[in-house]
């Protein structure tokens, strides 16, 4: 083994802390914890804007789109024949939450990485 050359994770081989994913020194629960709350913070944002900004109404319908799985179209189909309303309104309203919640998830991503 060579010990006269600087290896991974020694600190002359990373620069100054940028809580870069792969920067050892990097604490994860602090990266975490501020995507979890921009996140939040972006979901409350969409949920106000959904209604009247077009924009924003396509960018929740691109993503529920995007993620909508064959299985989750075929329950709300079977509701819908078998006369189950609230089950249809239920299932439709868990899709609309969770694609809310990828695009925030995303925009907090998008600010995280533009921070650094």
């Amino acid at each position: 083994m060579r010990y006269d050359k600087p290896g991974y994770g020694d600190p002359c081989t990373w620069g100054p802390v940028t809580s870069h994913p792969n920067d050892p020194r990097t604490n994860f629960s602090d990266y975490e914890t501020r995507l979890e709350k921009l996140a939040f913070a972006f979901g409350q944002r969409i949920r106000s804007r959904m209604a009247e900004d077009d924009e924003t109404a396509i960018r929740v319908a691109d993503q529920l789109i995007r993620y909508l799985t064959d299985i989750e179209v075929v329950g709300i189909i079977r509701d819908t024949a078998r006369g189950k309303k609230e089950s249809v309104f239920l299932a439709i309203r868990e899709l609309i939450e969770e694609a809310i919640g990828g695009v925030a998830e995303n925009l907090a991503t998008e600010q995280l990485e533009h921070e650094r």
